[in-house]
């Protein structure tokens, strides 16, 4: 087992084989750094709940001896836990797969960042991800100029 430990305190324990599909935590037991838990300061303890049993369920899936009903599984559970607001926990959750260098799931949280965003307008854009806009208005004209090919 591998305890690990959020930003804001919380400790959470993990199956071996599931924290270790985090190449950083990986990385960290093989070099003998865990030292009894793994402090993780880039990660709150919601989304750290969230990457464990996304990571765990795979874990699962991946052992499971019925190999396609198992990944069908998996990737049911991946489609709902993407139904979540864009604004703060799929960035929060792609950020810490990045942090922690799990490979699947910041592919599936870009992939579902950019399904938010398809077909829509700049300004909608925006407002998905809570992005303020710092062009000024001769500025984006400029832009939209520049690269009329993407609005086609």
């Amino acid at each position: 087992m591998v305890v690990l430990m959020s930003n804001d305190g919380v400790i959470f324990t993990v199956e071996e084989s599931a924290a270790a599909r985090s190449q950083t935590i990986n990385q960290m037991i093989e070099d003998g750094c865990s030292d009894g838990n793994i402090p993780l300061p880039n990660v709150d303890s919601k989304t750290l709940e969230m990457v464990i049993e996304y990571c765990t369920r795979h874990d699962k899936a991946e052992r499971m001896a019925e190999g396609a009903e198992a990944k069908a599984a998996a990737e049911e559970y991946d489609a709902e836990l993407m139904k979540v607001d864009v604004k703060t926990t799929l960035f929060n959750l792609m950020m810490a797969a990045n942090y922690l260098n799990i490979d699947s799931l910041l592919k599936l949280t870009a992939l579902a960042a950019g399904n938010a965003v398809k077909g829509k307008e700049p300004e909608e854009i925006r407002d998905t991800f809570g992005i303020i806009n710092d062009l000024t208005p001769e500025e984006e004209d400029q832009i939209r100029k520049d690269n009329t090919w993407s609005y086609e």
